[in-house]
């Protein structure tokens, strides 16, 4: 289980407070208004923002003085962080080493993320040869090769359109189930989560509280959802 222990954030004038917990191998959506905070969260479960106070736990291990890489957590951004001179190999091997000359030796973990998300016959592709749905195929390969099993996913599909959005959020469910991983996955759009998430992270008001049952949630919305709604 992810638990998030009265932790607090203050960046600037900003601030977020945040307590919650994410059952294990499960996907939660995690929804607000814009600008309330939800890439921050991610960010500190991450190891990439500073935090005032508070815990992060994963299966009762307390991650707050690991560093980012040492943390087991994969984080995949809306651009997908692809580099335009390597191809669809290469950029998925980056998940593992940052030296080409060693990338033959994890061959096996790469060409099985591939074909996981059925790039196989792609490799070769730069990324400029690629659809946005294909990119975002890249950026879950190589979250895939970190075998990480916590998976952060801060809108990587947001540029796409609705039935790309329908395809990679079920690609990123049966991914889940596979590889039993524990997904958070933020989202303008709730309502196209429903069919993948059963829970919710809310954050709002400078809070971010859970897990809520998302279809209820999304039914009798609080105040400060169903303005955003």
């Amino acid at each position: 289980m992810l638990e998030v222990n009265n932790l607090n954030i203050k960046l600037k004038a900003f601030k977020l407070s945040m307590h919650f917990d994410v059952n294990p191998e499960t996907i939660t959506a995690v929804i607000g208004p814009s600008g309330a905070g939800k890439s921050t969260l991610l960010d500190a479960i991450s190891g990439f923002t500073d935090i005032e106070s508070g815990t992060i736990s994963w299966k009762q291990q307390q991650l707050n003085n690991l560093a980012p890489s040492q943390r087991p957590i994969t984080i995949v951004f809306q651009d997908n962080n692809l580099f335009p001179h390597l191809n669809v190999y290469q950029n998925v091997a980056l998940g593992l080493t940052t030296k080409i000359s060693y990338q033959p030796k994890f061959n096996d973990q790469i060409n099985e993320a591939l074909l996981r998300v059925d790039l196989k016959e792609d490799v070769e592709k730069f990324p400029s040869q690629l659809s946005g749905g294909q990119k975002g195929r890249v950026a879950l390969a190589r979250a895939l090769v970190r075998n990480k099993k916590l998976l952060l996913l801060d809108e990587p599909f947001a540029a796409l359109g609705p039935a790309l959005r329908e395809e990679m959020l079920n690609l990123v469910k049966d991914i889940s189930i596979k590889n039993k991983l524990t997904v958070l996955i933020v989202s303008h759009n709730p309502k196209e989560l429903i069919g993948v998430c059963k829970d919710a992270i809310i954050v709002a008001e400078n809070k971010a509280s859970g897990p809520h049952d998302l279809a209820n949630l999304l039914k009798k919305p609080p105040k400060s959802l169903k303005d955003y709604l």
